[in-house]
């Protein structure tokens, strides 16, 4: 066939295909409709339908792995609930599934004509107090309501109450009262009622600002200004009572991060979940795991019974369908196109055959869609984006890229504009693969596969003169080890065997065609690769099967060595870092940090510090698991009992564990460094830098976002703070209710006034009253100094 051109020239990404549903894609136009009814959609349906129709009188939790598509199927199940009848009635008679499901579409209009509000919500890691969740909640409801044209919301939203509130004089004075308690002037940038009030009506981001309003509230008992799980309860029953016992269902994705956040305080949040035990208020809940509950955890028992659960999943058949749909032909170009797709499936007809039958497609067509995408390519990407630790590498990542990336990742946009047919390897083969999930990838690839992957590098440092075909052969026998493992080898045509490696290159180039099979012997004989006598003869990596115990010892060692004592003594700087505390509070605070197991030596090595009378004393304890918290806690309450430790406040940080999955990485990660230290020094760099952030970024994360328990001898039941800006108005409320007039806490002080070298130009400079105030002091009169002066 003669033709010209690249592949760009004749085939188009839809501008309106979004890999992931998040904000953004909504925001762009992502289109709902594409959403394929498969099987487990349908049963996200059917459980819907059951919700409104109060049969089951639960909320939905809506779980799947990454790149499963279940933001995809939240997204739709919103649009499905809110868009016209014609609408969803055109969708219906779209998918020949659905149209097996006459009487859930019916059900579905019945419940449309009763009246449906449905809210979206994408994401939960910046709601660290229950305070802002209940806002959040309301906003997004309130929201949806103006979206609905509905006028009576039972009362605005919050951040209107508060303004109403404050309209009254009265309520203007008492605020400015308040506001000159040193607890409220340390917390609050505005001085005043009238700037909260310019700040309310002027400012797009007021979250600070309302979340200091809620604990100024709840702490000074002004019940109009805070939120609780009952008024908020209250507020949703009255709006749905009022609008004609309307249904709202709110669906919040990427709910992960609050459940993670907020395990150990979820009892607020069951009792908004419970509402539709008593009104039609349905939560719909988007997470990546089903459980996230600790051992014997009731609490946890009474959250998952308030909500029936729907697994989504992506079979293969349905993944190579909407694979195929991801891209599109130009219309003018369709002739010429189909033409060049029968040559390639010709070339390509024993693989298509046999992905096909592999998972279970009854329409070969479909595969022969995914071109020039090999089919073989296509169903290893399928099943190595599951080992992906995080939403950014699925198959239809690979399909259209963030723009400007594409050269970055090589990808199937790179593909298309830089290889046409006339190309000696005119087919995405599995080795094309390499860049965008290894290269660009790795940070997210499960250690499972990257132990795999990684032996090609050592490999080609060993073997420099490889050809490009060699390559290519070697990286397609290590992805299919790698996924073929991965899946439990239940998958036999990714297996890495002599037909199977035909299957991956037939029509991937004449070289690569021919001698494929040839150049894997040549590794088996040259020591890169082993190639079983039984079974299905698969080919694996020598390297891994003669070291494999090597790498296993490093883990051992390294988890033996991993104790919390260890991991906080090696990260202190860090973990102590995560609380953010600031030149302030740093200069106010010794501060150490303990786990269970030298927590006692290390409260007894503060105490007996000598220190100015202006310090406070603070231990940070923390522990790597739930099991270690546990006896971490008794220890505590000894300390604060104890009289000589009265100067001792701590900080417990024990309900942010770094958690097993995190510790597993990191003993992957070090185990691995260690591994390569031998003969492939930058790598074992780059693995002990990776080692590090779990430590330095992740759990730092975690437990800068956490719940944190204050404990003093004058407060030893503690206070419960959540996140490390409450945490730092914690504890300078502490300072301030000792040191009443000090200015550590006032906006625009440096930290170089706050040094005790500073102390004494400052004194003199207010005694003496007159001229100007120069040098480090430079302008601190202006806002600080006045009123003392």
């Amino acid at each position: 066939m003669q033709t010209a051109g690249k592949y760009c020239e004749y085939l188009d990404v839809d501008d309106k295909y979004f890999p992931c549903i998040d904000d953004s894609a909504i925001r762009n136009g992502a289109r709902w409709e594409n959403t394929y009814p498969h099987t487990t959609f349908i049963t996200l349906l059917e459980e819907t339908e059951r919700m409104l129709a109060g049969n089951t009188r639960k909320s939905l939790w809506i779980h799947g792995s990454y790149g499963t598509g279940k933001s995809q199927c939240a997204y739709a199940l919103k649009k499905i609930l809110e868009v016209p009848v014609d609408e969803l009635s055109a969708y219906w008679d779209k998918y020949s599934p659905l149209k097996k499901h006459t009487a859930l579409l019916s059900n579905f209009i019945g419940h449309k004509k009763r009246g449906i509000i449905s809210a979206w919500r994408y994401a939960s890691g910046d709601i660290a107090t229950m305070q802002q969740f209940f806002l959040a909640v309301q906003e997004s409801i309130s929201n949806a309501l103006d979206e609905s044209g509905i006028t009576f919301k039972a009362q605005n939203t919050l951040r209107k109450s508060v303004l109403q509130w404050l309209d009254d004089e009265t309520h203007a004075r008492f605020l400015d009262d308040l506001l000159r308690k040193p607890e409220w002037r340390s917390s609050f940038p505005q001085s005043c009622a009238e700037d909260v009030i310019n700040a309310l009506k002027n400012n797009s981001n007021v979250a600070g600002l309302m979340d200091n309003i809620f604990t100024l509230a709840d702490k000074e008992g002004i019940t109009a200004l805070r939120l609780s799980s009952e008024s908020l309860r209250d507020w949703i029953v009255d709006v749905i009572r009022e609008n004609n016992n309307i249904q709202i269902v709110l669906v919040w994705d990427e709910f992960s991060d609050f459940f993670k956040i907020h395990r150990n305080s979820l009892g607020e949040f069951q009792k908004i979940a419970s509402i539709c035990q008593e009104a039609p208020f349905y939560f719909v809940v988007v997470t990546h795991d089903g459980d996230y509950s600790l051992p014997n955890d009731s609490a946890w028992k009474v959250v998952q019974q308030r909500f029936s659960k729907v697994h989504i999943t992506m079979p293969d058949n349905i993944a190579f369908e909407l694979a195929a749909h991801a891209f599109s032909v130009k219309e003018e170009m369709r002739g010429q196109w189909q033409a060049m797709l029968n040559d390639l499936s010709e070339e390509t007809r024993d693989s298509l055959r046999a992905v096909a039958e592999a998972v279970n497609l009854a329409n070969p067509e479909t595969v022969k869609n995914i071109l020039p995408i090999h089919p073989m390519a296509a169903l290893m990407l399928k099943n190595i984006a599951e080992w992906f630790r995080s939403n950014q590498r699925s198959m239809f990542d690979f399909i259209k890229t963030e723009p400007g990336s594409e050269d970055e990742m090589k990808a199937f946009q790179y593909f298309i504009r830089t290889t046409g047919y006339e190309d000696e390897r005119h087919l995405l083969t599995a080795d094309m693969l390499w860049d965008f999930f290894y290269v660009r990838g790795s940070d997210y690839l499960s250690q499972e596969v990257r132990l795999v992957l990684d032996v090609f590098g050592e490999t080609l440092q060993k073997f420099p003169a490889m050809t490009e075909t060699e390559k290519a052969v070697l990286k397609t026998i290590l992805i299919m080890q790698a996924v073929y493992n991965g899946t439990s080898k239940n998958i036999p045509l990714l297996a890495p065997t002599d037909r199977n490696i035909k299957y991956a290159f037939e029509g991937g180039g004449r070289e690569a065609q021919n001698s494929c099979v040839a150049i894997a012997q040549r590794f088996v004989e040259s020591g890169i690769l082993i190639q079983s006598i039984a079974g299905l003869k698969e080919y694996s990596a020598a390297i891994l099967a003669g070291q494999g115990g090597d790498i296993a010892k490093h883990r051992s060692d390294v988890a033996k060595n991993a104790t919390t004592a260890k991991l906080i003594t090696d990260f202190r700087e860090s973990l102590i870092s995560s609380l953010n505390f600031g030149p302030a509070l740093n200069l106010r605070y010794e501060t150490e940090i303990a786990c269970s197991a030298n927590f006692k030596h290390t409260a007894n090595t503060l105490r007996m510090k000598d220190l100015p009378q202006w310090k406070f004393r603070a231990v940070i304890t923390l522990a790597k698991d739930d099991d270690v918290a546990l006896p971490l806690r008794k220890y505590i309450r000894e300390i604060v009992d104890d009289e000589i430790f009265r100067d001792i406040i701590v900080i417990d940080a024990s309900s942010s564990p770094l958690g097993a999955d995190d510790l597993e990485r990191y003993i992957n990660h070090s185990a691995m460094a260690i591994y390569y230290s031998r003969n492939r020094k930058t790598e074992s760099s780059q693995e002990e830098d990776k080692a590090k952030q779990v430590l330095t970024h992740d759990w730092c994360g975690k437990i800068s976002a956490g719940e944190f328990t204050v404990y003093s001898h004058d407060f030893p039941e503690g206070e419960k703070v959540q996140g490390a800006r409450n945490l730092n108005t914690c504890l300078k409320n502490i300072a301030l209710s000792r040191f009443g007039y000090i200015q550590d806490f006032r906006q625009g002080v440096t930290q170089t006034q706050l040094a005790p070298s500073q102390l004494r130009q400052s004194a003199l400079m207010g005694i003496n009253g007159s001229g100007k105030v120069t040098g480090l002091m430079s302008n601190a009169e202006k806002y600080i100094l006045a009123k003392f002066w």
